[in-house]
């Protein structure tokens, strides 16, 4: 009898230390599961199950503004401690009021902790995050100190279906970073499922278009005040009849990869229209091209096999986009190497950065059109673009004024001493060169 007794005793504990192992062993589980290494914040994951749990209506989506710069330029191991020291900022901040998820890489998720309240006080949330929205972080790593300056760009959704909520949250992201806005709240007024729904049918009609041969190279006059034959081949699509313009359909395919398709396109045609002629052209490119490694081996296999290389200049777009300008250094470097020239497109639009200009020197620096179009009657114009011509002259960079639409815009332009002119006073995009 003693035996069983001390048998049956030996197996209750055998099963008690089996279910404590379970449980810890699930709590390691779901620790691995659920929370964010990194940070220590629930993730993507957690967040999913506590909306739907919760009936969550409302939530706050938190950005790094050009979290990918920072890693760029310090390293994953910085930007990972520059996220911990982050994490801390926003729970000391929020002061316990709501729940902080890591949602992706760069972004944050916040869900307010009264899982009854059916709106965000949104005032109280505006003034948490003008307390975050700019920080500065600084910190020790390897005896070396950093010190990062941090933006954040926020959305707020309010009293929506749980569903929805990040769906809606992302759209309302998109909306903030292609506006350069540092807060918005979701409205039903800003459109943006019918913004999304037209940007999704103009992508299908550009896939369309490469895939049935519709993608038209147009070709614009570049003038001086001497005659030249040098023009900007620009792409249109053939659609139903009519002819789309690049402003429809170029910002909306360029995080896909229809822009490199693109690019390809129109380097072919342009390449094929232009080389057994006299005329120098120009050729636009993103940065997202030029980081792509296949569009790079594309292009050098392309300018290897022809013979015009030294009439060809790529414009290169400047824009908030451009992450790494060691990117840019190397494409003009492997460009150079074949006679091809290399112009910044739309310089002057708001992210103009002199200091790598003297870094891997264009050939042209294209004045922005906003800066141009009202050159003749707009003093603030005219003094940006006396900087931006001053400062070219000095590097030996030639320059020209896109937008040139008038007889008295262009005589202004003339005046200031930019060498070239594109626009319509000059000549309008057309299929054929006369």
């Amino acid at each position: 009898m003693e035996y069983i007794v001390i048998f049956s005793l030996s197996i209750g504990i055998a099963c008690l230390i089996i279910l404590i192992t379970i449980k810890r062993v699930k709590k390691e589980y779901d620790k691995l599961l659920f929370i964010d290494s990194t940070t220590g914040l629930k993730n993507q994951k957690a967040l999913y199950a506590d909306i739907s749990e919760y009936k969550v209506n409302s939530v706050v989506m938190l950005d790094i503004v050009c979290f990918s710069r920072i890693n760029d330029i310090y390293g994953r191991r910085v930007g990972d401690k520059i996220l911990v020291k982050l994490t801390k900022i926003l729970k000391h901040n929020t002061k316990g009021r709501y729940r902080i998820y890591r949602f992706q890489n760069d972004k944050f998720i916040a869900l307010h902790k009264d899982d009854h309240i059916d709106t965000f006080e949104t005032l109280k949330i505006k003034k948490d995050l003008e307390k975050i929205t700019n920080s500065k972080i600084s910190f020790k790593l390897d005896g070396e100190v950093f010190e990062v300056d941090i933006e954040f760009r926020a959305v707020i959704v309010n009293n929506q279906d749980s569903s929805m909520l990040i769906e809606k949250a992302d759209m309302s992201m998109k909306y903030a970073k292609l506006n350069h806005l540092g807060l918005v709240t979701y409205s039903k007024d800003l459109n943006l499922e019918d913004n999304i729904n037209n940007d999704l049918k103009m992508i299908k009609i550009v896939k369309n278009a490469l895939d049935k041969d519709q993608i038209i190279p147009y070709f614009q006059k570049i003038s001086s005040d001497k005659e030249t034959n040098y023009y900007e081949s620009l792409a249109r699509i053939e659609h139903n009849g009519s002819i789309i313009n690049p402003d429809k359909f170029i910002k909306i395919i360029k995080k896909t990869s229809y822009s490199t398709k693109l690019a390809k396109t129109m380097l072919d045609k342009s390449i094929e229209f232009f080389e057994h002629r006299d005329e120098y052209f120009s050729i636009n490119l993103s940065y997202i091209d030029i980081k792509c490694p296949d569009f790079i081996d594309y292009l050098v296999d392309k300018l290897e096999s022809i013979s015009c290389t030294e009439r060809i200049t790529f414009e290169i777009l400047e824009s908030e986009d451009i992450k790494d300008y060691n990117i840019i250094n190397s494409f003009i470097l492997v460009v150079r190497e074949f006679g091809s020239k290399v112009a910044i497109d739309d310089f002057g639009s708001g992210y103009s950065n002199y200091k790598y200009l003297g870094q891997f020197h264009p050939d042209y620096l294209k004045i922005d059109g906003s800066l141009i179009m009202y050159i003749d009657k707009d003093v603030t114009s005219v003094s940006i673009v006396k900087s931006i011509v001053s400062f070219a002259k000095s590097m030996g960079i030639k320059t020209i004024a896109e937008y040139v639409h008038t007889k008295e815009v262009y005589e202004k332009a003339i005046e200031l001493n930019i060498d070239y002119f594109q626009g319509y006073y000059i000549a309008k995009p057309s299929k054929d060169i006369k």
